[in-house]
């Protein structure tokens, strides 16, 4: 049986994502491709995949320290968990502006 032991994970605003999704909503605001009940929408559901790619993250980090220990905290965080993180944040980036500015020329095109 492991001997685990109480270790409490602080979340600052720094690691909460809300820069991120801030970031995101500003981009949205000003991207010519949506119309403004297109941008409302995408917006929601950016707070919600930034929301929930954070909490995998974390959970993935208060797991990684539950089987490894304290010392496996920086590279569950630092490392592995932000990749994790932004690997999630860079697919709805190419879901929103990629592959949406993508759609809307290939519709113009066939309009």
């Amino acid at each position: 049986m492991a001997n685990h032991h109480t270790s409490i994970l602080l979340v600052d605003y720094e690691c909460s994502g809300i820069i991120e999704t801030t970031a995101f909503w500003g981009l949205i605001a000003f991207y010519p491709v949506y119309d403004a009940q297109k941008r409302l929408m995408l917006a929601l559901i950016g707070a919600l995949w930034f929301f929930l790619a954070n909490t995998l993250r974390l959970s993935f980090v208060a797991i990684v320290i539950y089987y490894f220990g304290d010392g496996a905290f920086y590279v569950a965080h630092s490392i592995i968990g932000r990749l994790l993180f932004y690997s999630i944040a860079i697919l709805l980036y190419y879901l929103v502006f990629t592959k949406g500015q993508l759609v809307n020329q290939m519709l113009k095109k066939q309009g």
